[in-house]
């Protein structure tokens, strides 16, 4: 904090007692001299200069060339935020830089974590965009446009990762959240200059073509649409596609889209206040609906679903109905219908458990620090966040031959009826 001394003991490796202006005694921690090039660590250890260059050196190589923070520096120097800034700004010459320089030098890879300019097609922008707007959250933090996700399907949080993760850095801790239990949070940092659409309340590009609407239809049902069969008229099965989101903005170009494309579809309004099962709304919460049978096998077949639980949905219910006009029984599709939710649900349960597990060493790694030093704590949370990524690939291999043999059922299940004429199970699993 700005102002303040640190108190925690440091692992000493030199002093210097600099004069700008008054004697100040700087004890300099290992930590620090161990990050310097091996010429400025020289210039900085040789006691036959002026003790206020070598200070000066060491600042200069430790912001400009290891991106350490002004405030990093006063923690570990013991020397308030304010005086230090004044000694760069006006006594050093040792330049503070602005936040369009920050971002440069994060795009050259002189950050800790580097990003990159966006540099897709505007396919890659609607899906970045809508996976924002729907499960995820955005806001702009400083001069960078901060994108996060809580989630408990791994799935879901890999899906995440491959989004966002060819543009810049993306982390993963364990969270405990008061209304779902445990879940994954994830985030990304993207420069503002590059990403700044991502803030905007309308999509960043018309929905002018059948590869845009399928694409942002596609991250818009993984994130937060749902493939349902019911019983409809006795024996007899309906099947809908659901989108449902608080934001308007979001789901109206996706209607009109559908609407141009002659698709029976419906968008519905449930008000704020109303109370659901899932509780109660504080927000108008809009859904779009597909439910008419021929309509819902044309939309299944453009769409490629990445989440295993609904692409086998969308399998399932594409070879239900090969035939639109006849009817389909619950008995046909029941017992694969529900393996599905049951591998979903259980995969859930065990993703929560692995949650809990990791979730206790962060909490200990967060007591601890302020008795650690900052390279001691940042090693710690790298290793922690290897950690959780690991714990999500494991989950997800596992989890693969499950739904690999669902798969397998479904497949068994239609191979007798007469053969799909637009569209061949094709599996994406390995």
């Amino acid at each position: 904090m700005t102002g303040e001394r640190i108190t925690r003991p440091l692992q000493a490796g030199l002093t210097l007692m600099v004069n700008f202006g008054n004697p100040w005694k700087i004890v300099i921690p290992n930590e620090l001299l161990m990050m310097l090039s091996e010429e400025t660590r020289k210039i900085v250890m040789n006691e036959t200069l002026d003790v206020n260059h070598r200070f000066r050196v060491l600042v200069e190589d430790l912001r400009w060339h290891k991106g350490v923070s002004i405030k990093k520096l006063s923690k570990h120097l013991n020397v308030p935020f304010a005086t230090l800034r004044r000694w760069m700004k006006c006594k050093m010459n040792v330049k503070v830089r602005d936040n369009v320089t920050a971002l440069q030098l994060a795009n050259t890879g002189r950050y800790k974590y580097a990003k990159r300019d966006f540099d897709g097609d505007d396919v890659e922008r609607l899906k970045m965009w809508y996976f924002a707007h729907t499960d995820g959250s955005v806001k702009q933090y400083n001069q960078q446009v901060s994108v996060v996700l809580r989630t408990p399907d791994p799935y879901l949080a890999i899906l995440f990762k491959e989004v966002f993760g060819k543009y810049g850095y993306v982390g993963v801790a364990p969270q405990r959240n008061n209304e779902r239990g445990y879940v994954w949070i994830l985030w990304t940092l993207l420069p503002l200059r590059s990403y700044w659409w991502l803030l905007e309340r309308r999509t960043p590009t018309p929905i002018d073509s059948d590869v845009k609407l399928y694409s942002a239809l596609s991250i818009t049902i993984d994130c937060e649409g749902s493939l349902s069969a019911w019983n409809q008229k006795g024996r007899a099965t309906a099947f809908k596609v659901i989108l449902c989101n608080e934001k308007m903005y979001a789901v109206e170009p996706l209607y009109k889209a559908l609407k141009e494309r002659d698709y029976r579809v419906n968008l519905y309004v449930t008000p704020k206040g109303a109370v659901t099962k899932y509780g109660y709304l504080n927000n108008d919460y809009h859904y779009l609906i597909v439910y008419a049978r021929a309509h819902v096998k044309r939309l299944l077949e453009h769409l490629e679903l990445s989440l295993p639980h609904k692409r086998l949905k969308a399998c399932l219910i594409r070879c239900a109905l090969r035939e639109p006009s006849k009817p389909v029984y619950r008995s046909t599709i029941e017992p694969i219908y529900s393996g599905i939710n049951a591998v979903y649900e259980e995969m859930l349960k065990e993703s929560k458990r692995v949650l809990k597990t990791l979730h206790e060493p962060w909490q200990a790694l967060k007591r601890r620090r302020k008795k650690t030093t900052y390279t001691r704590y940042e090693e710690e949370r790298a290793r922690l966040r290897a950690e959780a990524w690991r714990a999500l690939q494991a989950l997800k291999a596992k989890y693969d031959g499950r739904f690999k043999e669902l798969e397998r059922r479904i497949e068994a299940c239609f191979r007798a009826q007469k053969p799909l004429k637009r569209y061949e199970v094709r599996s994406r699993l390995p």
